[in-house]
């Protein structure tokens, strides 16, 4: 992993030797921000250490698996040199369907079932109990406070101290992500109007006072991210049209969407980003229809967009839409075949600008967003076109809006799986 180059700065975030001419330097990377600067002359002892940063691998699709792992042994299973099993990383369940996790500052992980709340200190008993439909768990690392959610219609929300739940509040209206910073309360909340059908999906924020009798009774000014329109022209045939503050501008088509989910959240210093994907699959007669893209966006603390995050200073960033068309046959039936995807390659060589179906935050890290990336592409030739899984963890650099990527194969499935094969001739697949 070690290489000589005479111009730069190298970007590689493999570790780089770098020499001048006139001044013989050496730059020793570990990686873009961190480096060491020495005379070539000078004789130097490094210390490399792992990243030991706490990331919790979840497996929603097949049997509700959760690892509790680190950073260094995500990057290890991605090259292969290292495989899940069930081993002390393995978290068990109770046999009960995992829904959501966090760690706390101390590093403990904390998870949810339907009705119970369980940490890595012991993950066989319960912490708490009783509590039903519970959906989300997240940690206020500014407030050192544990917070629980349930679902029924809308969420309500319960401090957790000293293994007692306390309620708060709970919100106007169904959500669909949630989190919490420095005694505040982040949603992504779904409106629907039963006049017109309408959907409309804002983001919100509750302030958390002492009082819990006015705690998150009103949330501040929304901001409204997506609004889907469904219309008919006969009781038969629906029509959904989307219009968004993000999607609507600078050539960025809402109407190409066909699932979009706000799928979660995460409040920094920085400011609030929140996941988005939009993935889609549907063969009919002659037309398969396939979507699997999505992006960070990226607000301030006023609940606006920032318009300077991004590449087309749209508040998103790794969002494509590019239109990909090709075809194929099952023996008696030809396709044509429409995606939406980062690219179309002739193999399967993952994108490295564009990400694919941004699903859930797995870790706190300062300056760094790291997240679940599970979604599926297509590639292949026009006439020939193959799908597969992608399941990869991402990396990604606030301040340098660059990231690394981590293939993890078949070595989990996320929350949504794919299988892999032709397309046209109904061997691919993608499904809960």
């Amino acid at each position: 992993n070690r290489k000589l180059v005479q111009d730069g700065p190298n970007k590689s975030y493999t570790h780089t030797a770098q020499f001048t001419t006139d001044e013989v330097l050496c730059f020793i990377y570990q990686d873009e921000n961190n480096y060491i600067t020495v005379n070539a002359t000078e004789s130097i002892s490094l210390n490399i250490t792992p990243d030991n940063t706490p990331i919790a691998l979840y497996s929603a699709a097949s049997d509700y698996s959760l690892y509790n792992l680190t950073l260094a042994d995500v990057k290890n299973i991605s090259k292969g040199e290292k495989y899940l099993d069930s081993n002390a990383s393995l978290i068990q369940n109770q046999n009960s369907m995992y829904y959501d996790n966090c760690y706390d500052d101390a590093g403990t992980l904390w998870w949810v079932t339907d009705s119970e709340i369980y940490n890595s200190n012991n993950s066989e008993t319960a912490v708490i109990e009783g509590l039903y439909n519970l959906r989300y768990i997240d940690f206020d690392t500014e407030k050192d406070t544990l917070y629980a959610t349930t679902v029924d219609v809308n969420a309500s929300i319960y401090k957790i101290t000293e293994n007692t739940e306390n309620y708060l509040f709970t919100t106007e209206n169904p959500i669909t992500c949630i989190t919490f910073h420095n005694d505040y309360c982040y949603t992504i909340e779904k409106v629907s109007d039963t006049e017109t059908n309408n959907k409309t999906y804002t983001l919100k924020k509750y302030p958390l006072q002492s009082n819990t009798s006015t705690t998150g009774t009103t949330s501040e000014v929304p901001t409204t991210l997506l609004t889907k329109t469904t219309t008919y022209d006969n009781p038969q045939n629906e029509i959904i049209t989307f219009s968004s503050l993000i999607f609507d501008n600078d050539n960025q088509i809402a109407n190409t969407l066909k699932n979009p989910l706000f799928s979660d959240i995460q409040v920094t210093d920085e400011g609030i980003f929140v996941l988005f994907n939009d993935c889609y699959y549907n063969r009919d007669t002659q037309t398969i229809d396939a979507n699997s893209r999505g992006g960070i966006i990226k607000f301030d603390n006023d609940l606006q967009l920032d318009t300077d995050f991004g590449p087309n200073g749209n508040g998103i960033f790794g969002w494509k839409n590019e239109k990909h068309t090709s075809y194929g046959t099952n023996g008696i039936t030809e396709y044509t075949i429409t995606s939406y995807m980062p690219d179309f390659p002739a193999d399967t060589q993952l994108s490295s600008k564009y990400f694919y179906g941004p699903r859930k935050f797995l870790a706190i890290k300062p300056k760094k967003l790291i997240f679940a990336d599970d979604g599926f592409m297509f590639y292949g030739n026009n006439n020939d076109t193959s799908g597969k899984d992608v399941n990869q963890l991402i990396e990604f650099d606030i301040e340098t809006a660059m990231f690394n990527s981590y293939n993890l194969g078949q070595s989990i499935d996320f929350d949504k799986r794919a299988t892999p094969g032709s397309v046209a001739a109904g061997s691919f697949s993608w499904y809960d």
